[in-house]
């Protein structure tokens, strides 16, 4: 139902219930330099060579496709425009309209601020966000377009890992990506330490969003015959309050403690 033309043509399709601006890898196997259009509007879109899992796509940021619907964006030979700058980087550090972020050689990203909400830091204190322990390594910038750009580190302790932090034009979100290299057989964790004192955490737990607080203190866990130490992460964690917050969205790390709690408290 969707028209060929003469250029190869690719649905983008948004199977959620809002309007959405996000980029795409698109299985693209042709010449490059090449332009991506928007083949309703006519509209250029960024686009940039990107590996994914070890396979070279074409990616593309569609911006605007509706709720539940699609766009159809058309692949054609030759350069286009050529997009301002989206983002800046001095070192390890990142900076673009809306965050500035750190990255080490541990992967812990030390600093994280918020420029829209005038510079909040949100990561804290004993290491920062995305910290499995103290180690040493390298930090490259692995790739960098008009789309995205990502840092990759690679350390050797206190397991031998490689993090990957993306940020993409025009999207708010930080995509983390953790991959350890080796085997292990005792109990680490990826620590988010956040600068947001008093903050609440909602989770997922068996299919419900709670609070992670004692029922007496207007959460959701009963102060007996339970215990505490690892609450379900599931999808999402949401670290806030009454103010800005921090959502980490998760895709493999089924369990989390919060702070310092035990099996009792």
């Amino acid at each position: 139902m969707i028209p060929a033309g003469a250029f190869p043509r690719f649905f983008v399709f948004n199977p959620l219930s809002w309007e959405r601006t996000d980029y795409v890898d698109l299985p693209y196997e042709g010449p490059f330099p090449c332009t991506v259009v928007d083949v309703e509007s006519g509209q250029e879109l960024p686009a940039q060579l990107s590996t994914v899992t070890g396979k070279v796509r074409l990616r593309v940021l569609v911006d605007q496709v509706p709720s539940v619907g699609y766009r159809v964006v058309e692949v054609r030979p030759g350069g286009g425009a050529t997009f301002p700058d989206w983002a800046r980087v001095e070192g390890t550090t990142v900076e673009t309209s809306s965050y500035r972020l750190t990255l080490e050689a541990n992967g812990a990203i030390t600093s994280l601020v918020d420029k829209r909400r005038g510079g909040m830091e949100l990561a804290g204190q004993g290491g920062g966000l995305n910290f499995l322990g103290p180690g040493s390594g390298t930090v490259v910038l692995e790739e960098a377009g008009p789309v995205s750009l990502t840092f990759k580190a690679v350390s050797t302790a206190p397991l031998p890992h490689v993090t990957r932090v993306a940020l993409v034009r025009d999207v708010d979100r930080i995509e983390v990506s953790n991959e350890i290299t080796s085997n292990f057989s005792d109990l680490h964790t990826w620590d988010f330490h956040h600068a947001m004192p008093g903050a609440e955490v909602w989770h997922e737990e068996v299919g419900a969003v709670i609070l992670a607080r004692l029922t007496p203190q207007g959460g959701h866990y009963s102060p007996r015959t339970a215990r505490y130490d690892w609450l379900t992460l599931n999808h999402f964690v949401d670290i806030g309050g009454s103010g800005p917050g921090l959502v980490l969205s998760n895709a493999d790390c089924y369990f989390m403690r919060l702070g310092n709690s035990t099996p009792g408290w």
